[in-house]
């Protein structure tokens, strides 16, 4: 399925939607099981995957295998990695060369293991760092960095009506797709802001606590939203957000087996969810026409499943594939139940740590 080709054989020109960067180790994945014999003496291989399953190994990665995959570059051409931080040194986010596998820049990371990292928009030439509040008496930040790290800029952190940055959930911000504008997530909302850290406005559901998600399209935006107030659903509902003119509507009512949901993507007609389940799970989940939601049932799949990304008719999930401990990359089309593996078993072997799919706009 697919080919299996140096770095060296991308064809860069058609590297765009339907691709994916990914980190597979040779080990099964062992999340909330005892890990395999010597799992930490394995590297990891950090890949770049085509639509059709095409394999372009770009480096391996020295054991153990705790790398976190935090964003793609606008461009296509880098990604920004964590390394495992030990107890004598912090971690090191690293801007990666896909074509030669090479580390160009690297910085230590904050005492903050929370800290997310992902590159300005559209192109990566900076990156954007929000750090949460550590303790009561912390205060939650967002820096523009250059890419070996240094402070370019410092955010506000306190906005008209909806008050101090919280993020209580990552991501807690979320670029324009032109790099021009920012959504935040503060105590009572989110506002809009310029990249100059100009209050333009608010925006969204008052009253509710938001975390902007992805974009929906060009100026409308999905957010996951808590319901305090009026407890109306058994956690966060998806909300669409319009950045200018229209008021904010409600996507989504969660009703269990779905304990939340933290995103969403349009395949045709239908809207499919990221839905929390029960002791931490996550699964695949379908709006209906009132609003609720209804689980999606995968076949060949354990009761984990991580949705990575869309494409046309189809998603692009991380989930066990069959009897194998494994974590595979598959696609996966709703209409026909139809399953394409893309990385890992029964390909493979091995397990897909993480994978993202090519930076923009999604359906």
């Amino acid at each position: 399925m697919g080919v299996v080709a140096p770095a060296a054989a991308i064809p860069w020109r058609k590297v765009g939607p339907g691709w994916f960067v990914a980190i597979w180790v040779p080990h099964a994945a062992f999340q909330g099981a005892p890990p395999p014999k010597n799992w930490d003496k394995q590297p990891s291989t950090l890949y770049l995957v085509d639509p059709l399953g095409g394999r372009y190994p770009i480096a391996t990665m020295p054991a153990p295998s705790y790398y976190g995959l935090l964003d793609w570059s606008g461009d296509g051409r880098r990604v920004l990695i964590s390394t495992p931080s030990t107890p004598a040194q912090q971690s090191q986010i690293e801007n990666v060369d896909l074509a030669t596998g090479k580390v160009l820049e690297h910085f230590t990371g904050p005492e903050s293991a929370d800290a997310s990292y992902q590159y300005t928009r559209p192109n990566g030439l900076a990156i954007l760092r929000f750090t949460p509040a550590i303790g009561k008496k912390g205060v939650a930040s967002i820096d523009r960095l250059s890419l070996s790290g240094a402070v370019l800029f410092r955010y506000p952190t306190n906005f008209p009506g909806t008050g101090p940055l919280t993020g209580f959930d990552l991501p807690a911000l979320l670029p324009s797709l032109d790099g021009t504008q920012l959504i935040v997530e503060a105590k009572n909302g989110m506002s809009l802001i310029d990249n100059d850290g100009r209050f333009v406005r608010n925006v969204g559901p008052a009253g509710e606590t938001c975390a902007p998600v992805r974009w929906w399209d060009a100026t409308d935006f999905v957010a996951s939203c808590e319901d305090f107030a009026h407890g109306a659903a058994p956690g966060p509902a998806l909300w669409l957000v319009p950045t200018i003119g229209k008021a904010a509507t409600r996507l989504t009512s969660p009703v269990p087996p779905d304990l939340g949901d933290v995103d969403g993507w349009k395949i045709g007609a239908s809207v499919y969810l990221q839905a929390e389940g029960a002791c931490g799970s996550q699964f695949l989940a379908r709006r209906l026409a009132d609003g609720r939601t209804a689980r999606v049932n995968v076949p060949k799949t354990g009761n984990d499943v991580e949705i990575v990304g869309a494409d046309n008719a189809r998603l692009a999930l991380l989930g066990i594939l069959g009897c194998g401990a494994g974590r595979s990359l598959f696609w996966f089309n709703p209409a026909s139940a139809g399953e394409v593996p893309l990385l890992g078993p029964p390909l493979n072997a091995g397990s897909v740590l993480i994978a993202l799919p090519f930076p923009g706009l999604e359906p």
